[in-house]
């Protein structure tokens, strides 16, 4: 996402992390053009206000974090209760989110086996927490940290999502000039081009570089890999 911010074209009226979804989306389908991909965002709705897709089950059958709900538990302490599901990540516990899915309708394999995604939290007390806390208290990050993880967010990473959409524009520029100065004071210590034309020539808009570039001035970061 800060790369994304720090191009010239990148505000709009559209909420910025979505137009920045929309960017790398479309460039990963621009990287099979023999192939059908349709591409779906978490944020797309169908003509009746529905969500076009749910990306948490979508997540869970594509092994990639399994989805807990209350058809985990055994017993169900929340009989009558309207509780929402989570989708837990191995590594990163709850610190990641699903943006949406890539769909190849032109390949087909009956033969592909398929990957479970890896029960991580199977305690019974710890379920009921972990929904409970996701239900009612989301806010708080709590839910996230219901397993160890290896990363989390940054704090410029959780002051951007803690911050409600229309409040968020003071907050991008003052991210916007900071990066940007990392971007300038690293490209000056290194011979490189301006960070303008980095950016907008993709050179260190991928999340590793931008980590690689970023930790040699031991700042906070908010990467493109897990949002």
């Amino acid at each position: 996402l800060m790369p994304f911010i720090c191009r010239d074209d990148c505000l709009g009226t559209l909420d910025l992390l979505d137009k920045c979804m929309q960017h790398y989306f479309a460039l990963a389908k621009k990287a099979f053009p023999e192939e059908d991909v349709e591409t779906i965002h978490d944020f797309e709705m169908t003509p009746m206000r529905r969500a076009k897709i749910l990306v948490q089950p979508a997540c869970h059958v594509a092994g990639a974090a399994y989805y807990y709900t209350c058809r985990d538990l055994n017993p169900n302490p929340f009989e009558g209760k309207t509780i929402f599901g989570v989708c837990i990540h191995p590594k990163y516990g709850g610190w990641f989110a699903i943006r949406g899915v890539v769909i190849f309708k032109s390949i087909q394999c009956p033969d592909l086996p398929y990957t479970e995604p890896i029960d991580c939290v199977p305690d019974q007390a710890e379920r009921v927490k972990l929904l409970e806390l996701f239900t009612q208290y989301w806010r708080d990050w709590r839910y996230r940290d219901i397993i160890n993880v290896e990363k989390r967010y940054s704090e410029d990473q959780k002051a951007y999502f803690a911050t409600p959409p229309k409040d968020r524009k003071p907050l991008i520029m003052e991210l916007r000039d900071k990066y940007r100065k990392i971007y300038a004071n690293y490209n000056k210590q290194n011979g490189c081009k301006n960070h303008q034309t980095d950016i907008k020539e993709n050179n260190i808009v991928n999340g590793r570089s931008f980590c690689e570039l970023n930790s040699k001035k031991n700042c906070s970061l908010i990467t493109t890999e897990r949002y």
